[in-house]
């Protein structure tokens, strides 16, 4: 009964040994050799240009096993190329993303320094028109001065009676130039309305 225990297991053992055999024999004859000419026949193809891809498609043709890892390698380089594709365009935009932002603070930049000359311009323009004003006042006061100088050497019979022919405002300008003296005695010349009407305009300007 022992001997035939031992007959089984060592039948067994045979068998095992065997089968790891047969499989030394694939490895070392058929995967080992196949992906070693793989390796070289990628390394030669990469060093001449070829596409490796391509040169299994056409070796494959319809092998299925073949087919799968070519469809695969160009999936893989498919999408590398997509990814380096849109690095490539994110540089891109980022580049012109940048030139934008440059370019719009030069913008505000200038708006800014046209808002500061728009302003200078408003002030210049304004204190011209009170220089301009202060000139026409100044040039009036000089004419009415030179006026009633002339009117200083008239009698105030003549000066009431020229006042008569001019519109209150310049009636009263007038007066206002004279002295008041000369104001009182051309005053005293004219009607009794308008002489109060030219009073309580001198006395109210």
């Amino acid at each position: 009964m022992s001997q035939m225990a031992k007959n089984k297991k060592s039948g067994k053992q045979n068998q095992e040994e065997k089968r790891y055999s047969a499989f030394q024999w694939i490895l070392f004859v058929g995967i080992i050799p196949l992906l070693f000419a793989a390796v070289i026949a990628y390394f030669v193809m990469s060093v001449s240009g070829v596409s490796f891809a391509d040169a299994i498609k056409k070796a494959g043709g319809n092998i299925p096993f073949l087919g799968q890892i070519a469809a695969s390698h160009d999936q893989k380089q498919k999408i590398k190329d997509y990814e380096n594709k849109i690095s490539s365009l994110k540089k891109e935009v980022k580049k012109k993303q940048s030139k934008i932002d440059q370019l719009q603070n030069q913008l505000d930049s200038s708006n800014s320094k046209m808002e500061e000359l728009q302003v200078e311009n408003d002030r210049l323009n304004i204190e011209m028109e009170n220089l301009s004003k202060k000139k026409q006042a100044a040039t009036k006061a000089k004419m009415n001065k030179k006026v009633a100088q002339a009117y200083e050497t008239m009698s105030p019979k003549n000066v009431a009676a020229i006042l008569m022919k001019m519109t209150d405002e310049q009636a009263v300008n007038l007066l206002s130039q004279l002295d008041t003296n000369q104001q009182s005695e051309v005053l005293a010349k004219l009607p009794p309305n308008t002489a109060a009407k030219y009073t309580r305009l001198l006395a109210n300007p």
